[in-house]
């Protein structure tokens, strides 16, 4: 219904199509410009929802105007947002990043204080470094530099708490 609506939806480079609906599991988000009718897409919805025994998280919203109301949140130009793990928005790829880097760093490091033993070590570096990365790298992929940082955490990790017997402990 959606698809074949009056509603724009975004304008993405190199798609064909224009970006309407995005759906995964009981998760619908719909993309809208300011020229979109938000009526228009409450109809639809309401529709939708009645053909299927369903209930949409904005049935309850007072105004069901044309205007887009205050409590649903508008994503501006440049501004980030996290939809099903990803980011999306016009950002550098290195945005969504910086927190999932920083976090391992600080877990790594309080893991460090409880001196792991060599299997340990192994397992809680699966559970920090490969558990945090691997979805976001095999949806949005990881700028070559941020896996240089995550590699570098890993070994000063791992040689942090297993020196070579030349090192010594």
């Amino acid at each position: 219904m959606i698809q074949t609506s009056n509603i724009e939806g975004l304008k993405i480079p190199r798609l064909r199509e224009n970006l309407k609906v995005l759906l995964f599991m009981d998760d619908t988000i719909v993309f809208l410009t300011k020229e979109d009718s938000f009526k228009e897409l409450t109809t639809i919805l309401d529709t939708w929802c009645k053909a299927s025994d369903r209930i949409w998280a904005s049935q309850g919203m007072k105004d069901k105007s044309t205007a887009i109301p205050e409590e649903i949140h508008i994503v501006q130009e440049g501004e980030l947002t996290h939809i099903l793990g990803t980011w999306f928005g016009n950002m550098e790829s290195e945005q969504p990043w910086t927190t999932i880097v920083d976090k391992t760093q600080t877990q790594l490091t309080r893991w460090n204080r409880s001196h792991p033993t060599l299997e340990g070590t192994r397992l809680i570096n699966q559970v920090e470094t490969r558990g945090r990365t691997q979805y976001l790298t095999k949806a949005q992929g990881m700028p070559p530099n941020i896996k240089d940082k995550i590699e570098k955490i890993i070994k000063e990790y791992i040689w942090h708490n297993h020196p070579t017997k030349e090192e010594g402990k």
